[in-house]
């Protein structure tokens, strides 16, 4: 009796150290199958975001593209400030005074849109009148305006 007790022991023993590896080989394998899963789900949602039917990026058109003094290009020799409007719609632009106009500068140099821009103008000790001429190019390879600020004595 004895030896069959050993026997269905051993037999036991084996037994269950197959079990506990197929236990393993079965943990294994659900294990994989989820990431599996997961990386399924993740591929249909791509799928469906990318097949939605958005029409193309919206692209701006080119506007009318104007520019003018609110009141008028003159000032005194004391210096001061003057409006101009630049009416750009959708376009960007951007300002270029010459180098040797240091004496009057913008309080915005680039932007996009509608807006008034401010034209500051340092008191003129020159003894005599001055000028620039100030270049306002739109985007769109559209044409630039100039504006001319004059400056007394």
């Amino acid at each position: 009796m004895g030896t069959k007790s050993g026997l269905v022991t051993l037999i036991n023993i084996i037994n269950i150290k197959k079990m506990k590896k197929y236990k393993n080989f079965i943990l294994h394998n659900i294990r994989s199958f989820e990431y599996i899963r997961i990386l399924f789900v993740a591929i249909a949602c791509m799928v469906l975001v990318s097949c939605s039917d958005k029409k193309d990026p919206y692209f701006p058109e080119p506007s009318q593209f104007s520019v003018a003094f609110e009141v008028g290009n003159t000032i005194d020799a004391t210096g001061g400030t003057l409006a101009v409007r630049i009416n750009a719609g959708t376009n960007g632009w951007w300002v270029v005074i010459p180098p040797e106009s240091s004496w009057c500068t913008v309080n915005q140099m680039f932007g996009s849109g509608d807006k008034t821009v401010t034209v500051r103008v340092t008191a003129n000790n020159t003894g005599a009148d001055r000028q620039t001429i100030i270049t306002i190019n739109p985007t769109f390879n559209l044409s630039p305006q100039t504006i001319t600020v004059i400056q007394s004595k």
